[in-house]
């Protein structure tokens, strides 16, 4: 009989898939209680097949392609009460999630690189804002600027970021 406990390593990683997970699945089934059914049982079927998984792969895609076949389960049960997508739409849709995904890793990559480019005052105006949640009247409080000022600024940031963000992406695509 094979070893079915999972590893620290896939536990670590099954975690941190849930929330990415789930949002693939609402995509494919377009209904968030049917999407917790069908992670429920992705999960399921993850935890049983744990051993099936290769350490170093990818467990994204591993994960993903569980949950696709998992979802088209579900959709074929529903298929009687709402016929729904073909599951040609329903395999585009899966291609498109998993691109977005993967563009959505590699403009997070790219955040800590442009974030060591900002200058001292902006770095700390994001990292109050975002990391700290203070809203702008807090800051400008603490700062003794207007409220209007620190949106303005945080707004350029935010502006600075995704430009740098974009041009690190595209970088990466042209190598």
């Amino acid at each position: 009989m094979q070893n079915r406990t999972p590893s620290s390593e896939f536990l670590d990683l099954f975690t941190k898939s849930q929330l990415r997970l789930y949002r693939y699945i609402v995509l494919l089934v377009a209904d968030r209680v049917g999407a917790e059914d069908v992670l429920q049982n992705t999960n399921l079927v993850m935890l049983r097949k744990c051993d099936q998984f290769l350490p170093g792969s990818n467990f994204h895609s591993w994960s993903t392609r569980i949950a696709y076949l998992e979802a088209l389960k579900y959709r074929s049960s529903r298929k009687r009460q709402s016929p729904g997508l073909s599951k040609a739409t329903l395999e585009m849709l899966s291609a498109e999630a998993v691109e977005y995904e993967s563009l959505l890793d590699r403009r997070n990559a790219a955040l800590p690189e442009c974030m060591e480019k900002l200058g001292v005052d902006d770095l700390s105006l994001v990292s109050d804002h975002y990391f700290r949640g203070l809203s702008w009247e807090k800051i400008a409080e603490s700062l003794g600027r207007s409220s209007s000022s620190v949106r303005h600024s945080i707004c350029r940031i935010r502006r600075e970021l995704k430009r740098c963000i974009d041009a690190v992406v595209a970088r990466e695509e042209d190598a």
